[in-house]
């Protein structure tokens, strides 16, 4: 069965799709998918409970979140929300191995990867919201011709930032910079 969550504007945009090691301006005109619903289908079912504010959503067995041209697949999934406004808080997946990818016509701004978790969240700083993305054990990210592989990864889609903590291993591609 598939679903679909409208959120509001300021909301998870699913960066996962935006992940890069530096974030060039052509993927910047590409954050148009935070407009777009959320599709998630599980063939184990799933739960849904608002607790605290917060609603919940739990879904297991060969789950698929999608937004836009992000996808994200694994074997579990669970998403926080504001249960008011509908503004993502947390995107959790988990899976051997849990994937992403983000579509694109140009091969050299497809982003696929994958680790054992990931999580997605919208941190409140000092200077507004900023997006968080961890890739948590074996953790591998591919942007064009550029790969890293690490322990975890960690990425900021607004600023580019990438850390990561090893062992790391990778490619860095002159022309993807």
């Amino acid at each position: 069965m598939i679903h679909s969550i409208r959120t509001s504007t300021r909301r998870f945009a699913l960066y996962l799709g935006w992940v890069c090691l530096t974030l060039s301006s052509s993927a910047v005109a590409q954050l148009s998918d935070s407009d777009e619903d959320i599709i998630y289908s599980a063939d184990g079912g799933g739960n849904i409970m608002v607790r605290d504010g917060i609603r919940i959503t739990t879904l297991q067995g060969n789950v698929e979140v999608r937004q836009g041209s992000t996808h994200l697949f694994g074997d579990t999934a669970t998403l926080e929300q504001d249960a008011d406004t509908g503004d993502i808080i947390r995107v959790t997946v988990e899976g051997s191995p849990a994937r992403f990818a983000r579509d694109a016509a140009d091969d050299r701004e497809r982003i696929t990867g994958h680790s054992q978790t990931l999580i997605y969240s919208v941190d409140e700083t000092e200077e507004g919201a900023t997006t968080v993305i961890r890739f948590v054990g074996d953790a591998t990210f591919n942007s064009g011709r550029t790969a890293l592989r690490c322990a975890e990864i960690r990425h900021l889609p607004e600023s580019g930032d990438t850390i990561s903590t090893g062992p790391c291993s990778g490619t860095v591609a002159p022309g993807d910079l």
